[in-house]
């Protein structure tokens, strides 16, 4: 009867690829592994002082984002997805190019899928190397780590997924179209955070990763 009625508290989150380094040097993480490298570095607190109307010095004391609990509580759900690869996206005369170090290659969807939006934006997919599985139907959101991408000219589209139904975890990019004689690069470094999933669920997650062969990568990806 107890096995009946007990339900896990954990949500177990299994997470494959076939490229050795990718395992290596860019696994899934929880989120708070990968919150941004500047944050340790900005004080709790800050001490302004200054004049107020009176003539009278006061003490300002301001709260930073380190005691921000929307932040915190951010970094304390979910997981991360970081690049897996640099890229370079190159900008220039109303059109784009790309070069990428591993991994799949990138992908340009055509205009058709987001017609009449975004019309003065190119799309790029930068597709994963990373499937995920898991065997509770629960909705992820995902979106992108704003808080990490301060440098990226770009947007990463955000949207929601349910791996135990659909595995892939592509990103899709947003970046403006230029005009003739214009020209801007986007660089990501591998390593970079790019999106996280935050899921819908008050479990906790526990995250697996899989190194696994290229057939069996094929496999799940059918």
């Amino acid at each position: 009867m107890f096995s009946f009625f007990h339900r896990s508290s954990v949500l177990d989150v299994d997470c494959f690829t076939s490229n050795p380094s990718v395992y290596k040097t860019t696994p899934i993480v929880n989120s708070y592994k990968a919150r941004p490298e500047w944050m340790d570095s900005v004080p709790k607190t800050k001490h302004e002082y200054a004049y107020n109307n009176a003539g009278n010095i006061y003490n300002n004391t301001f709260r930073s984002v380190r005691t921000c609990i929307g932040f915190l509580d951010l970094y304390k759900k979910g997981f991360i997805l970081e690049s897996w690869a640099d890229f370079i996206i190159d900008v220039r005369d109303g059109r784009f190019s790309y070069h990428y170090t591993t991994g799949p290659e990138p992908t340009v969807p055509p205009d058709v899928m987001f017609n009449p939006g975004f019309k003065d934006y190119h799309m790029i997919k930068l597709s994963s190397p990373w499937l995920i599985e898991t065997k509770d139907r629960v909705p992820f959101v995902c979106f992108g780590t704003e808080w990490s991408l301060e440098n990226i000219d770009a947007r990463v589209i955000p949207g929601s997924i349910t791996f135990a139904d659909v595995s892939y975890t592509n990103v899709f990019m947003a970046f403006k179209k230029t005009k003739q004689g214009e020209h801007y690069q986007i660089k990501i470094p591998m390593g970079e955070p790019l999106m996280q999933f935050v899921p819908m669920t008050e479990k906790k997650i526990k995250i697996h990763t899989h190194l696994i062969s290229d057939q069996e990568m094929n496999q799940k990806s059918l």
